[in-house]
């Protein structure tokens, strides 16, 4: 062998080698549960950073919405926001009457803006502390898409009309002036982002008046473009990452076989032309996120399919997803990718964390769970819990249990009964929240993440 090919198979040996550890420490990543509710509807999660995140959730029968915040990752929540009729022992801040409607933009730490279906909306400056309440004309509902703390889009729409006037702000929603609606379109338009780059705004619309079309503009709405696509791409979702490189999930009828296919593509050149890199008339691809040009995830709504890709979309790796039924991805909302390994996603209730270990079991160090059988659950404290089955002497069972703190529960404050090689914990004394339980029968142990609803 000469020189030269001896080199070139080292160097694919190199490359081989250090995009298989890539791909490997890329797989190690799980989604675990960060946060749950038992009544209402979520609605979406928006994320500024890895940290600081918010969710809104609905109450049954549109009485209201709700605002939760973490600063730590996802590891705490509180109340941030409630617009509701329905009072309860708990405070929020404020209390409104409540419209039917809310869409959350927040985009930056001193920057929330939350609008309804109503001429009303609402935006706070200190991550929620204080709100302040302004309204527009009446008989209008609004829209309001934020690019960074201070520009963004307001979608002003005739309640019960089809009109839509655009705004438009510089100084974070202190004015707003009036933009000229991209190619005079009258129709609905689906406002879905926007990107900041080089000092220019990049905002992108969807809009549906007799075929789909992609509208763009890079001076907040002076000026715009469009790619027309007639009835071919039907968007579920779009997100672009600069203004070349986008990524979209997109929806057809196949005529020859009448079936309906989900594709995921993506453009380089701000989508004039669109590569396929998924397609599939079984899986519904519904909603993707991507923190750069290579890291993204998509999920299925009808299937508790989530895949993730590295290098932009050319090979994808599902994920597994712990602490919820998988039934209950099919309520799948919305996905927030802010970094590489860092991302939230929401079902209809409950908030899921990308992250390399369950997020709960961070609180407790004191616990070895290397080589345990691990397993997360959800149940109502009313019942009994099956937390072993094959235990065979009385004896020889250790059980410890630790809170959502990290605080031991010590051994007088819960039950647990041993029959027929089974052990089942007593759950009545237990509050609702997280808990962490190790429990051992002579060679027999297993770790259990166990969420109390």
């Amino acid at each position: 062998m000469s020189r030269t090919s001896l080199n070139i198979s080292l160097l694919t040996l190199i490359l081989y080698l250090f995009f298989s550890s890539i791909n490997a420490r890329s797989q190690s990543l799980i989604w675990d549960l960060a946060d749950t509710i038992s009544i209402g509807t979520i609605r979406e999660v928006s994320c500024i950073n890895k940290d600081i995140c918010i969710y809104r959730y609905e109450l049954m029968f549109n009485n209201g919405i709700i605002l939760k915040l973490t600063t730590d990752g996802g590891l705490n929540w509180t109340h941030i926001f409630a617009d509701t009729n329905i009072i309860d022992n708990e405070t929020f801040l404020p209390i409104y009457l409540a419209p039917n409607y809310y869409t959350l933009s927040f985009k930056s730490q001193d920057k929330i803006i939350l609008t309804a279906d109503t001429n009303i909306f609402w935006y706070s400056n200190d991550l929620g502390k204080t709100w302040i309440k302004d309204s527009i004309d009446e008989g209008y509902s609004l829209s309001i898409k934020m690019v960074d703390s201070l520009n963004g889009l307001m979608y002003k729409k005739l309640k019960g009309g089809m009109f839509v006037e655009i705004f438009a702000t510089s100084n974070g929603g202190i004015s707003w002036h009036e933009i000229h609606k991209p190619l005079e379109h009258k129709w609905d338009l689906n406002f879905f982002g926007g990107v900041l780059m080089e000092g220019s705004i990049y905002l992108y619309s969807i809009n549906e008046d007799w075929g789909y079309s992609l509208n763009w503009t890079l001076d907040l709405g002076k000026t715009w473009d469009s790619y027309y696509y007639g009835g071919y791409y039907a968007f579920n979702d779009l997100q672009f990452i600069n203004p070349y490189i986008g990524f979209s999930i997109n929806r057809y009828m196949n005529l020859d076989s009448n079936k309906t296919f989900f594709s995921v593509m993506k453009t380089y050149d701000s989508g004039a032309t669109w590569t396929v890199l998924l397609e599939s008339d079984s899986v519904q691809y519904s909603r993707l996120s991507f923190s750069d040009s290579l890291n993204g995830i998509v999920a299925g709504s009808t299937t508790d399919l989530i895949i993730r890709t590295t290098d932009g979309g050319y090979s994808w790796h599902k994920d597994t997803v712990h602490g919820i039924p998988p039934r209950q991805m099919r309520n799948l909302r919305n996905i927030n990718m802010i970094e590489s390994k860092s991302a939230f996603l929401s079902t209809s209730r409950h908030i899921i964390k990308l992250t390399d270990r369950p997020t709960s079991i961070e609180n407790f160090p004191l616990i070895n769970q290397n080589s345990l059988d691990f397993e997360s659950i959800i149940v109502n404290k009313e019942i009994d819990l099956e937390i072993l089955n094959d235990c065979v002497g009385k004896s020889q069972i250790s059980i410890t249990i630790y809170n959502s703190t990290g605080k031991l529960i010590s051994n007088d404050e819960f039950r647990y009964s041993h029959f027929d090689k089974g052990i089942i914990l007593n759950l009545s004394n237990f509050t609702s929240g997280f808990y962490l339980i190790r429990v051992d029968c002579a060679s027999k142990n297993k770790l259990l993440q166990l969420l109390i609803i």
